[in-house]
């Protein structure tokens, strides 16, 4: 994302500043008598994201890129395209450790 502005009032030119294109989405529970917790977050990237399967049937987890191993995924823009049908599997990560209280 390009953002055109003045540095300074008197400025006569505009400075551009270029910032990723992220969308960040924050998950929080709605309690009515406790605080609310946050149970977790979002961050995609738009500009590079795991390229979408044509059928829902053909998602598997092996579609997800694997540092490890080092195995590449295509990926896309989602501003080259002109729509994206279908996503691609969703993971969790699952910390086990017990709370002490």
């Amino acid at each position: 994302m390009v953002i055109k502005k003045k540095e300074h009032f008197f400025s006569l030119d505009k400075h551009e500043e270029k910032h990723p294109v992220t969308f960040v989405a924050q998950i929080w529970d709605n309690d009515i008598f406790t605080p609310d917790d946050f149970l977790g977050l979002v961050e995609l990237n738009l500009n590079f994201m795991p390229k979408a399967n044509k059928f829902a049937k053909s998602v598997s987890l092996d579609d997800l890129p694997d540092n490890e191993k080092g195995k590449p995924v295509p990926m896309v823009s989602l501003f080259d395209q002109k729509n994206v049908k279908d996503g691609g599997p969703c993971t969790r990560k699952v910390d086990l450790t017990l709370l002490e209280r």
